[in-house]
């Protein structure tokens, strides 16, 4: 994984790579990354059942329950804007920032969108209950490509519109999809 991102920032790198089965500036990658990570902190242990290994897990347990308890701690402070650090921030353990990025990094690796839904929408539903106006920035992250804020943000009800067309019709029709296949899905 760290050679991949290591060839994603090198200066003769792809100007796009995949993100949820769609090409995206490779910058948007990194700001997908970054937003799946705080979703996984935030929602934790909703994606344990997704960690590479039983002890990862464990790992992440740790890092999570720490994360949840300053977040808490922050939540009686003045300046409540620091919270979403709580889960934004990078962990301090290399172990855990490979395992919670081996998870999102797989989350993004998804053929589509609706795959990669069924990932994230239960994540994003956590991230509402936990706590509603947090869950918000962390459901739409700034920067973050279309096809993931589609997905974390977008409910189909019926059969009127896909994400994909959503996708499509937010992008002005600039989406790509990385697998080759037309936008219908």
């Amino acid at each position: 994984m760290q050679q991949k991102y290591l060839s994603f920032l090198s200066p003769d790198g792809p100007e796009q790579v995949s993100s949820i089965g769609w090409l995206t500036p490779t910058a948007q990658y990194f700001q997908d990354l970054r937003g799946v990570v705080a979703l996984i902190f935030m929602t934790w242990p909703e994606a344990r059942p997704h960690a590479a290994t039983p002890e990862l897990a464990r790992i992440i347990d740790t890092e999570a329950e720490r994360r949840h308890e300053l977040f808490h701690r922050r939540g009686a402070q003045p300046r409540k804007n620091l919270r979403s650090t709580a889960y934004t921030d990078p962990p301090d353990d290399p172990v855990a920032t490979g395992a919670v990025l081996e998870i999102a990094d797989r989350f993004l690796r998804t053929p589509d969108e609706e795959a990669a839904a069924q990932f994230l929408v239960p994540l994003a539903n956590e991230a509402k209950r936990i706590h509603q106006p947090l869950s918000y920035s962390l459901r739409s992250p700034r920067g973050a490509s279309i096809p993931l804020r589609v997905v974390l943000a977008y409910c189909p009800r019926g059969k009127s519109r896909t994400r994909s067309d959503v996708i499509q019709g937010v992008s002005a029709g600039t989406a790509t999809r990385a697998t080759g296949r037309d936008s219908s899905g």
